[in-house]
């Protein structure tokens, strides 16, 4: 079973900024993710994670956790179809982003969306 939850996170405006730095940085890197494994014609998860995982991990300067969700995210992104190359962006919405990357804990999956009060 899959269990959706989108969290209501009231930060600091410090933690709200390093949030937001971050999932900027978590979607420059599914991008870049995008890039390689278009130029590569390489779309599953474990293909892309020997292709740029450790590039992730030192120039984008992410956790392993966010690395490996935004692997994952990138590869079903191409699941339904390979023809078009794929882009990520945030989506910002009255002081509040939101971003395509889910985070996973054993069976549930819990979407996140950072907003202000």
């Amino acid at each position: 079973m899959k269990l959706t939850a989108q969290v209501k996170l009231q930060p600091t405006q410090e933690q709200f900024d390093s949030l937001k730095r971050t999932m900027e940085r978590a979607n420059q890197a599914a991008n870049y993710v995008s890039q390689m494994a278009w130029g590569a014609q390489k779309f599953g998860k474990f293909d892309l994670q020997k292709l740029t995982y450790g590039i992730i991990r030192t120039q984008f300067h992410l956790s392993a956790q966010v690395t490996i969700r935004l692997l994952a995210k990138v590869a079903n992104a191409y699941k339904l179809d390979k023809k078009v190359e794929r882009k990520f962006k945030l989506i910002y919405i009255n002081k509040a982003f939101y971003s395509p990357i889910t985070f996973g804990r054993t069976q549930s999956l819990f979407k996140i969306a950072y907003m202000l009060k």
